[in-house]
């Protein structure tokens, strides 16, 4: 008798294709993401590079999801301020900094999300971003390495964003 794993030609693999959206439905780009090029840090009055891209918008602008997932922590961070890191399919990740503290009813660690679901809203509670308007400072990585979150959906650039106060 055989105890060896017997070949099933019928055997289908299905790969998970994330379909991502836009954090928010307000705001505009203040900052790109340069991993190469360091970019100019206006509170730390150095350049550095920028590892997410920062989006413009009023204080309490609601903040989404981008993808179905599950929420891996909430936390404050000391220099980032209020964080909330989502896991996706495929080796996503997601990381939304700069939020408000306060974060809706159910949005903690181990709570699964759907794209477009309610995760915060835009702050100023990073400490390395605080000279710059209230904004989210969006990051997403793709199995540990960090991507431009700009190949994934589309935020108004700088040069056509709409005074981000008035919506």
């Amino acid at each position: 008798q055989s105890t060896a794993p017997q070949e099933n030609n019928d055997t289908t693999v299905v790969v998970e294709k994330v379909t991502f959206v836009a954090p928010m439905t307000a705001g505009s780009i203040i900052k790109e993401w340069s991993a190469d090029v360091p970019v100019f840090s206006m509170t730390m009055e150095d350049y550095r590079l920028h590892l997410g891209i920062d989006v413009a918008a009023s204080a309490g602008t609601p903040v989404y999801a981008v993808a179905d997932g599950t929420v891996e922590s909430v936390e404050f961070h000391p220099m980032m301020g209020q964080t909330v890191v989502i896991t996706h399919a495929d080796g996503y990740r997601s990381v939304y900094q700069n939020m408000q503290t306060a974060v809706p009813d159910g949005i903690e660690a181990g709570a699964a999300v759907k794209a477009g679901d309610k995760i915060g809203s835009v702050g100023d509670t990073a400490l390395i971003e605080i000279s710059e308007d209230p904004h989210l400072h969006f990051e997403l990585y793709k199995d540990g390495i960090c991507e431009n979150p700009l190949t994934h959906f589309t935020v108004s650039p700088i040069d056509e964003a709409k005074d981000y106060e008035d919506n």
